[in-house]
């Protein structure tokens, strides 16, 4: 019985070159990191004004940046876990916690999430139509389901709508 004889010095070189891209994926989780709290910094320090318009946005905006300085918090811890070789491609693929993208925006991400890409809003079919009425036509189980949710949503159990003819 033989054994394999593995060549040290390429698992090494291999391993060195992995260690070196993963210390780039977190020096530039750190980067994002600081614009991130310089962003939510800017938010918080913004004038307080009477106008509900720009109390909603600074408030959305605070919300925004204090999600986004949480999930890279969490994704600091295993942030890369994987990678893909792939036939197209000569460089792979990394597959982590977050996505980052290099800081000049790049087409290919410096690490993707592993999840699956979901189609845009704009492409995606609403969950309450149904084949006849994506087709065009109307669905009436649809339509009569709609109307039974809508009416025990937005009324009063003593004020009903009555039902359209």
């Amino acid at each position: 019985m033989s054994t394999a004889f593995r060549d040290s010095s390429a698992d090494d070189a291999g391993v060195a070159e992995e260690q070196t891209y993963v210390t780039a994926l977190h020096e530039r989780l750190e980067e994002v990191r600081s614009h991130v709290a310089r962003r939510l910094a800017d938010a918080l320090a913004a004038p307080a004004v009477n106008n509900p318009q720009a109390i909603g946005e600074r408030e959305a905006a605070v919300r925004l940046h204090t999600q986004r300085l949480t999930s890279i918090d969490a994704a600091d811890s295993g942030l890369c876990f994987g990678r893909l070789d792939r036939r197209e491609a000569d460089v792979p693929r990394y597959v982590g916690r977050i996505g980052l993208l290099a800081e000049d925006g790049a087409a290919e991400p410096l690490l993707s999430t592993g999840g699956r890409r979901r189609p845009s809003r704009s492409t995606r079919r609403p969950r309450h139509t149904t084949s006849a009425s994506a087709a065009g036509g109307t669905s009436a189980p649809a339509a009569a389901a709609w109307w039974a949710w809508s009416t025990r949503c937005w009324t009063s159990p003593t004020r009903r709508r009555p039902a359209p003819s």
